[in-house]
């Protein structure tokens, strides 16, 4: 998805492993900025970290696993809405330091505090 800025696609039923899904370059220079794929039935566990302009990331309310899709390079964060999944693992301190972050919603998950 080299050239998507804005991916909109909640409450539509999907249902697919989005763990192989390249969101964007690894070089972090992908337009991506807007993720909404709220309320489907998405599994695995999606990586995001490469997408260093996304802003807004709602992915609540599907069956995602492993750790948070997202990072402390992702210094654009303002939201992120991630409850009612199943992720794991901890959440990085940095998390709460971004520049721009003002929502996290981690509820309903796996999640410990980071150290």
């Amino acid at each position: 998805m080299p050239f998507l800025e804005d991916l909109s696609l909640s409450f539509n039923n999907l249902s697919d492993d989005v763990s192989g899904v390249e969101w964007c370059r690894r070089d972090g220079r992908s337009p991506l900025r807007h993720v909404n794929l709220r309320a489907n039935g998405l599994w695995g566990a999606p990586d995001l970290r490469d997408c260093l302009a996304l802003f807004f990331l709602d992915m609540q309310d599907n069956m995602l696993t492993g750790p948070l899709p997202i990072g402390t390079d992702n210094r654009q964060l303002s939201v992120v809405r991630l409850r009612n999944n199943r992720l794991t693992g901890t959440v990085p301190d940095g998390l709460w330091r971004l520049p721009s972050v003002y929502m996290v919603d981690l509820q309903n998950n796996r999640q410990g505090a980071g150290r």
